[in-house]
């Protein structure tokens, strides 16, 4: 409905595609924060929590919690 492309990958990924824009958004399952967290030190990346969502897995049988991370200075 809004002509983006998803991208499907894991914590340290997704760091790096949140450093190739302001305008980007990641989102990280709780399991995968701690590669996330590295990675973006690892390139220096500044990022902020937007929010995170805790809910629950149905297929899984399982909670899950996911941050929202943006790159800092995005609006």
């Amino acid at each position: 409905m809004t002509d983006t492309s998803t991208v499907l990958t894991d914590g340290s990924r997704a760091a790096d595609f949140l450093s190739q824009g302001s305008c980007r958004f990641a989102l990280v399952e709780q399991r995968s924060e701690r590669a996330f967290v590295q990675r973006a030190e690892a390139i220096g990346l500044r990022y902020n929590v937007a929010t995170r969502v805790d809910g629950y897995n149905i297929s899984q049988g399982r909670a899950v919690s996911i941050s929202i991370f943006r790159s800092e200075g995005t609006e």
